[in-house]
């Protein structure tokens, strides 16, 4: 305990997984004062990431307040996020966390009906994350480069995308 309250780290994880605790309790009628309250939580755990030097940890934050953005249909606002996650993956050449920024990334796009440009992001980060071997990563994006393709009506590629997802998780 007395190690937490010196640590920035330490803070920063609490607040982190404090804002994940309450992405996990959102139902349709608390969803607006929840979501503010996830973003502060969020934006207390990067500042203690940044005093901390803690440039993977603040990139991750980052892309989940981008995210939750998202889901907040403030897209704007959410890319802003997500270019700036991107920016602190890159810098410290984080190929598996550019990746998964990548694949918040095409979910955006998703969202925003951009399904030509999401299909890209998407298979990008698939291919960077089968080369880095972080499966659980994989299966995901693998999941959204497969709803790009079937909106974009290329059901054989999506239905292939969609099974290669299963075997990924199924490793």
């Amino acid at each position: 305990l007395l190690c937490s309250r010196k640590s920035p780290t330490l803070k920063g994880a609490f607040h982190n997984q404090r804002a994940m605790a309450l992405r996990k309790l959102i139902t349709a009628e608390n969803r607006g004062d929840y979501f503010r309250r996830i973003i502060k939580e969020y934006e207390q755990a990067e500042h203690y990431f940044k005093v901390a030097h803690n440039t993977i940890f603040r990139a991750e934050v980052k892309n989940n307040v981008g995210n939750v953005l998202r889901q907040m249909r403030r897209f704007k606002d959410a890319l802003q996020y997500l270019i700036e996650a991107r920016r602190l993956a890159a810098l410290i050449k984080d190929k598996a966390v550019v990746a998964q920024i990548d694949d918040t990334r095409a979910q955006l796009l998703i969202d925003q009906g951009r399904l030509n440009e999401a299909e890209a992001v998407a298979r990008s980060a698939a291919r960077r994350l089968r080369k880095s071997g972080h499966q659980v990563l994989l299966a995901d994006t693998l999941i959204n480069h497969g709803i790009a393709l079937a909106r974009l009506g290329r059901k054989e590629q999506a239905r292939f995308t969609f099974q290669e997802a299963v075997e990924v998780a199924h490793e």
